[in-house]
């Protein structure tokens, strides 16, 4: 009975000094750039603020969005999917999540002590079932995929 209590006992020593670990790393500061802190911040507001604002609007739906830091141009791209056929019709929905991510200038402002305007977001639409990019949006000027207006698909490591 004796090894049994003390097995029992060494079991719950390590689950707890286990757990004590885990929540140590958690905790352990490290260097995420601001880029990176902010395209986090960012997608979660609009996930969470996307959808009302577009019924508001009267859109229905914001198209999905998926955003990161991309250090090589100094900018949080932006990757809006959706449907549209053609790039006139990708216009609205980039135009859009544009104005979104522009509405959270004060949280960002206020927790990162950074002044959001159209020259930190690059966004680029890509449409139907292989992501063909049709149109991108950067400091306010529309450009065809591929030019040099054009924002990265990938995001830096």
């Amino acid at each position: 009975m004796g090894k049994k209590i003390w097995g029992l006992a060494f079991v719950l020593m390590g689950l707890t000094f286990g757990a004590q670990a885990a929540d140590e790393m958690l905790n352990a500061s490290s260097s995420v750039p601001l880029g990176e802190r902010v395209a986090a911040y960012l997608q979660g507001y609009y996930d969470t603020f996307g959808p009302p604002m577009a019924d508001k609007e009267g859109l229905g739906a914001p198209p999905a969005a998926h955003l990161f830091y991309s250090a090589a141009g100094r900018v949080i791209t932006v990757l809006v999917s959706g449907k549209a056929g053609s790039a006139e019709q990708a216009k609205p929905a980039l135009a859009l999540v544009q104005k979104i991510l522009l509405s959270a200038g004060k949280g960002v402002k206020r927790d990162f002590n950074l002044d959001l305007g159209p020259k930190d977001l690059a966004l680029l639409y890509l449409a139907g079932p292989r992501a063909q990019a049709l149109l991108s949006l950067k400091e306010g000027v529309y450009a065809p995929p591929g030019s040099a207006a054009a924002p990265s698909t990938r995001p830096t490591p």
